[in-house]
């Protein structure tokens, strides 16, 4: 990414409450949490309880870490993620290390979990997202990941809880709308379907 594509390194002074939370979205991608954190709550104060406030603030709850967490902590979370693909064994060796060397984050629980779960490790998995979830309660990757351990285990009725509550934080979360999609379409077909509701 080139420097002309970067958000301001410092959180401007005179926007509109939109262009704040975009702003927020924006220094969260690139992963400059607390420029992330000021916009949202900058955001937050020019709406004043209208709409994008609400936006903002659920979107700290469920993106954000609950906690200030050291950028170098999200640095290496990166350098983890970015290995995920290339380097598996580096990605969870980075991101066991931050579990123990940053115990309130929540993200290398998630997105250790994640990997573990590919590897079929379900019961591992849950661990990690339970403590992810004791974190922070509205973090929506650990939802949809213990919604899959469910799936993967055909408690269906048990996955869609876990949607259901990605949902009432967010309404019209794409990835929980597709998720619950496909877990009722497998549980119909595996005759498990009728108590599910869509």
């Amino acid at each position: 990414m080139m420097d002309s594509q970067l958000p301001p390194k410092d959180v401007p002074r005179d926007l509109s409450a939109s262009e704040y939370f975009e702003l927020g979205k924006q220094y969260k991608a690139i992963g400059w949490i607390g420029h992330s954190r000021k916009a949202l709550q900058m955001a937050m104060e020019c709406d004043d309880k209208g709409n994008i406030a609400q936006k903002a603030l659920t979107f700290m709850k469920t993106r954000l870490p609950l906690k200030e967490v050291p950028q170098e902590a999200v640095a290496a979370n990166i350098e983890g993620y970015n290995n995920m693909l290339t380097n598996p064994k580096a990605a969870k060796q980075i991101w066991w290390r931050l579990t123990e060397e940053y115990p309130d984050f929540e993200w290398p629980f998630s997105n250790l979990a994640s990997l573990i779960l590919n590897e079929g490790d379900i019961a591992e998995a849950r661990k990690l997202l339970e403590q992810a979830i004791q974190l922070n309660p509205c973090y929506i990757n650990a939802l949809l990941h213990l919604a899959n351990c469910d799936a993967i285990q055909m408690d269906y009725k048990n996955a869609i809880t876990y949607i259901d509550r990605i949902l009432e934080l967010e309404p019209e979360n794409e990835q929980a709308l597709a998720q619950k999609q496909t877990i009722n379409k497998v549980a119909r077909l595996t005759g498990q379907g009728q108590d599910l509701g869509d």
